[in-house]
């Protein structure tokens, strides 16, 4: 039998695998009925036949593998004419032969026209390649399933209520719908809002401003794009912990999507419905859309000060590092999850200790003494805990006019740089705080957390945000340390 051999595109082949499979597709035009046979045997290489009779022209070949995840285009290759058939060869990845996926095959002729095939579907079993018209309807049970699993909130009860809930993410292009278990999440074709509407408002401003106004003209930005998540079936016990539990997902899968498509995407909106049509709904709306989270207070003594700006301002056009430390400050605080903003905020400020202080520095107390681990051996800058306490306290007692212990009235600086290093070194290895997994120092964040558990955390979060704008104001803008 004479094989034409093509250069054929490939998707899931193993890279670097020792002798993969070669499949043979074996093609021939019509048969008697007007649909051509196949039939397939062994394994490495597999033979696909179709035919008889010989087709006339080359034969493009299509291999679609349905899985339980979904179906996805698996090969395609040019099948050169033999004496009897035409014979596409192409290298599969090994595993598809004992994952319980099936391969369909499509055939096109040299204009594009689909061929019929009288079988389609075949599957690799304990028994060799099968034809399985059927694999296909019971694959796509199994996939039902699959991604129709419930999503369970942390510590549901067995018995716990289902909510349905959708969330709404801006700034992320898809160009098709896509799904993971419990979670559906379809492209949206509107966007929230449009260049034009935004070049719209400049104008309006500069009429305002200048006393004369342009043309907008036309734009191509349609504005952001968005994409919608469906949640069909979340477990909690109450819309509280429904919500939080959408929240948390869709802002998970946010990230992930944004990393996949290179996006900076946001989520703005959540909406949860009890699924016994009880009309109850929980709705979410990002407060920085429609709620300004800023100070309040006017004047100099709030950020309102033009000779600060002016100093401010000359001092980020001399030192690169000002501005990427502004940067990080201000991603911190659009963190939405406590934990988050906690490592940012811990990394800043032992960077910023690092760039000032140096790495070698003894940690002291506030009446000079060395500050020992647990080990007995001396704290220095060069440990994270330290590095941050120094950089605060440091600049405390350089000012002379605030206590280091000033900013927690139930703990101490050292203690609160203690809970800060453990929840930031809980994020870096867990991904967030879990007290489950076990840091140095976890306990003690537990305890401290425990006497109230909201408001500590609050707490520990908010004195950390004030302390690092202690020092940034001190060491970038007053010069307080040398940088």
């Amino acid at each position: 039998m004479a094989t034409g051999v093509t250069s054929v595109c490939r998707r899931n082949a193993a890279v670097g695998e020792a002798g993969p499979d070669t499949v043979a597709v074996a093609v021939a035009s019509w048969s008697l009925e007007g649909r051509m046979h196949v039939a397939v045997e062994g394994a490495g290489p597999t033979t696909f036949h179709f035919g008889p009779p010989t087709p006339e022209t080359p034969l493009q070949i299509t291999l679609v593998r349905h899985g339980k995840t979904g179906v996805e285009w698996f090969a395609t290759g040019s099948a050169a004419i033999g004496t009897d058939r035409a014979t596409l060869s192409i290298s599969l990845d090994a595993s598809i032969l004992d994952s319980g996926d099936c391969i369909e095959v499509r055939a096109q002729d040299d204009r594009g026209g689909a061929l019929e095939l009288e079988e389609v579907f075949f599957t690799h079993g304990s028994d060799g390649w099968q034809c399985t018209p059927e694999r296909p309807a019971e694959l796509r049970a199994v996939r039902a399933a699959y991604f129709a699993q419930p999503l369970i909130a942390p510590n549901a009860w067995t018995a716990a209520r289902s909510f349905r809930a959708v969330a709404v993410i801006e700034g992320l292009l898809l160009t098709q719908n896509t799904r993971v278990p419990g979670i559906d999440i379809y492209a949206l074709q509107q966007p929230l809002r449009t260049e034009e509407e935004t070049v719209g408002y400049l104008s309006q401003l500069s009429l305002e401003l200048f006393g004369s106004m342009f043309l907008t003209g036309a734009h191509s930005d349609s504005g952001l794009p968005c994409v919608a998540v469906k949640f069909g079936d979340i477990r909690a016990d109450t819309p509280d912990l429904a919500m939080s539990c959408a929240h948390e997902s869709a802002s998970r899968m946010s990230d992930l999507l944004g990393f996949n498509r290179s996006a900076r995407p946001e989520l703005i909106a959540v909406a949860v419905l009890e699924n016994d049509d009880s009309g109850s709904v929980r709705i979410w709306v990002d407060p920085r859309r429609t709620q300004y989270t800023g100070n309040l207070v006017g004047g100099f003594i709030a950020g309102e000060s033009t000779d600060d700006l002016i100093l401010q301002w000359n001092r980020t056009q001399t030192d690169p590092r000002v501005s990427l430390w502004l940067s990080q400050v201000n991603d911190a605080r659009a963190e939405r999850r406590w934990e988050y903003r906690v490592f940012r905020y811990s990394n800043l400020l032992e960077g910023m200790s690092k760039g000032s202080i140096g790495v070698k520095a003894n940690a002291l107390d506030a009446r000079g003494q060395q500050l020992l681990q647990s080990n007995g051996q001396p704290y220095t800058t060069k440990e994270a805990r330290a590095a941050v306490y120094m950089v605060i306290a440091g600049l405390s007692r350089f000012r002379g006019d605030i206590s280091e212990d000033a900013f927690c009235p139930y703990a101490t600086l050292w203690e609160l740089c203690q809970h800060w290093t453990t929840v930031r070194n809980q994020v870096a290895h867990a991904g967030a705080w879990d007290s489950h997994f076990k840091v140095s120092g976890t306990s003690l964040v537990e305890a401290f957390l425990n006497v109230a558990p909201q408001e500590r955390r609050a707490d520990l979060e908010s004195i950390l945000e004030q302390c690092v704008r202690f020092v940034v104001d001190g060491v970038i803008f007053r010069g307080y340390l040398p940088l």
